[in-house]
């Protein structure tokens, strides 16, 4: 890893946190709902998200369950600037809730489905891969809110709170 890079990621990571941890502003909101052919089920879990747009492409999520709490920082090419940083309520609910049928499946911001099966395992809540790549049951956001852009233009990080429920086959 080039020097210039080890030396930048624990900085990106703190702000990051910082950034995550602080956001309060109210300035958008959606809901969805589970993927077609599915319901929700179980508990609604609460988090907060937070994207950092390339060149950076970090996702950042604090969740909290009642009293318990678990996150992660992760690096991932799955996360694009296609959207950019925006806090209008059509492009928050396309970016994080999906359209109809993949309606905002969170394992599609992580390259690996351990990270996404740890942190919920550390709410207590257990998630089991299927044949197909999926987890059963699937973690899906399904409301959108507080949305901010730090700072307030498209190049910016977004940071988000949300519910995740929990979608089963029908």
């Amino acid at each position: 890893m080039k020097r210039s890079m080890r030396n930048t990621v624990p900085v990106v990571i703190a702000c990051a946190l910082i950034v995550l941890l602080a956001a309060s502003d109210v300035l958008a909101g959606s809901a969805g709902g589970p993927p077609a052919n599915s319901k929700s089920t179980g508990p609604a879990v609460s988090g907060t998200i937070l994207v950092g747009y390339p060149p950076l492409s970090i996702f950042a999520i604090k969740l909290t369950k009642g009293t318990l709490q678990s996150g992660a920082v992760v690096a991932s090419p799955l996360v694009t600037h296609q959207f950019g940083c925006s806090t209008d309520p059509a492009i928050i609910a396309t970016r994080f809730l999906g359209p109809s049928g993949s309606a905002g499946l969170l394992r599609s911001y992580f390259d690996s489905l351990s990270v996404v099966i740890e942190i919920f395992r550390e709410l207590g809540i257990t998630l089991v891969p299927d044949s197909f790549g999926n987890l059963v049951p699937e973690p899906v956001i399904t409301d959108v809110h507080n949305a901010v852009c730090s700072p307030a233009n498209s190049t910016g990080a977004a940071s988000l709170d949300v519910t995740i429920q929990f979608a089963t086959p029908r």
